[in-house]
């Protein structure tokens, strides 16, 4: 029956306008993907006024998406390969007569997709998940055997969506779709920065499908607290909202040791005499820092790391903005008032949209460029916790300075955030930061601050 449509949808001007757009798309991720990416980006650029519900749009996606498909193929020139691997469709370009002979052709792409989905089958399988930067080492040396070269976020996200068991998100981690709720909220440390007054069922929620989106969601009430329990979050629940635990009263000593912690969320900050020493071990030895500082004392605890650190703060939001207008230049977008405009615009709008692609280009300068630092010490952290992508962007970063650099990127990661109560875990914006171990975490108290340089 579909073979049979071929030449009526081969005949029909939207198709063939689909099929054009569905060639951009394959040309901009370079010249293989699952079907559901295509779909997506069909989905993106035209819309669906028939449906509102998720599911349903994208089967009316896919639906254009296969009518193309089977018009190509009686074309007088076929652009498009595909293979069912794994229960999903690949697409891949075939050569134009017109192209290099270097482009490489689509059985080797096809090839090529496979055996990343197959890696991704394997890497979301380990446990414990396997780091970004494993990940992605994993996925290039499957690139490397078909002498392709990708980006690092291209090979992940095509290795996910050539599988139906494997997602991925912005951090680079691949994880099954089936992750154990109680895993996924371990790893999204959700039991962490909680406020005093509390929150309801549906914050884990939030918290859990941002670091792992694709999840089902979580259970709520009772169920949810069973959860959290296993997931070794100690929180009390009076049967509507979650809070904190109780605080003990030493919970804050005045004595200036490595003792005198800050609790909150089930993570201390260091506090006091041995804050120099930490740094300067962390500088030495590679590793993350995150330093909370009373924002009346910013000004002080700035000048303070810069003088134990040795080096210079980078502001990250100086530096975000000089990046935006870069790739802003480089698209010939000629007026920087749109950028700024469409920062305001409705989510999902298409000035929205092109905004979130100018701030990924953005943050993938920014990263090229700190990668390069041995210590890396960063401050105006707002744009990394207020725009899609700067988390996941910190937390490549710190999980390559816990190994020291060695896997590339800075060997020191030291950020620097104001808050309010400097006891209070540290936060960027809405952005709760993630904590490996208690080490990672320092409380800028007074007696730091007020301690000359040379005795830290």
């Amino acid at each position: 029956m579909i073979s049979a449509r071929r030449p009526e949808w081969s005949a029909d001007p939207a198709v063939k306008a689909a099929r054009d757009e569905i060639v951009a798309a394959l040309e901009g991720l370079s010249r293989v993907a699952a079907a559901t990416e295509l779909t997506d980006q069909l989905l993106m650029a035209r819309g669906c006024a028939r449906e509102d519900d998720a599911e349903r749009r994208r089967a009316y996606g896919y639906a254009v998406l296969r009518a193309v498909v089977e018009a190509d193929a009686i074309a007088d020139v076929p652009r498009f390969a595909t293979r069912r691997h794994s229960g999903r469709m690949l697409v891949a370009l075939q050569v134009g007569e017109q192209e290099s002979l270097e482009t490489p052709g689509d059985g080797l792409l096809l090839d090529f997709a496979a055996a990343l989905a197959d890696e991704a089958v394997r890497l979301a399988a380990l446990d414990p998940l396997a780091t970004p930067v494993a990940v992605v080492r994993a996925l290039r040396t499957v690139a490397d055997r078909f002498e392709l070269i990708y980006s690092e976020r291209r090979l992940v996200q095509l290795a996910a969506a050539g599988t139906a068991t494997v997602l991925s998100n912005a951090r680079l981690e691949l994880y099954p779709h089936d992750l154990d709720p109680v895993r996924a909220l371990r790893l999204a440390q959700a039991g962490t920065g909680i406020p005093a007054d509390g929150v309801e069922s549906r914050w884990f929620d939030s918290r859990v499908r941002a670091r792992f989106p694709g999840l089902v969601p979580l259970p709520e009430g009772r169920e949810l607290a069973r959860l959290l329990g296993e997931s070794g979050a100690e929180l009390r629940f009076d049967g509507a909202r979650f809070f904190p635990p109780e605080r003990q009263p030493t919970a804050y000593s005045p004595v200036r040791s490595s003792s005198s912690v800050g609790t909150a969320a089930g993570h201390s900050g260091t506090a006091a005499a041995d804050v120099g020493s930490r740094l300067a071990h962390a500088a030495e030895h590679g590793g993350m820092r995150v330093i909370t500082v009373r924002r009346s004392r910013w000004l002080q605890g700035r000048a303070r790391l810069a003088a134990t650190l040795d080096v210079p703060l980078r502001d990250a939001g100086a530096e975000f903005v000089v990046a935006l207008r870069a790739v802003a230049a480089e698209r010939k977008i000629p007026d920087f008032d749109v950028v700024r405009r469409a920062d305001a615009a409705e989510p999902g709008s298409r000035a929205h949209t092109n905004l979130q692609r100018v701030v990924a280009a953005a943050f993938e300068r920014l990263e090229q460029d700190w990668s390069r630092s041995g210590v890396l010490a960063l401050e105006g952290l707002t744009p990394l916790g207020r725009y899609a992508g700067g988390p996941a962007l910190l937390e490549r970063l710190a999980d390559r300075a816990r190994q020291a650099g060695r896997e590339g990127g800075p060997s020191t990661l030291v950020l620097l955030c104001p808050a309010e109560d400097e006891r209070e875990h540290p936060r960027i914006g809405d952005h709760v930061v993630g904590l490996v171990t208690t080490e990672e975490w320092i409380v800028a108290t007074s007696a730091w601050l007020t301690t000359d340089a040379g005795a830290a």
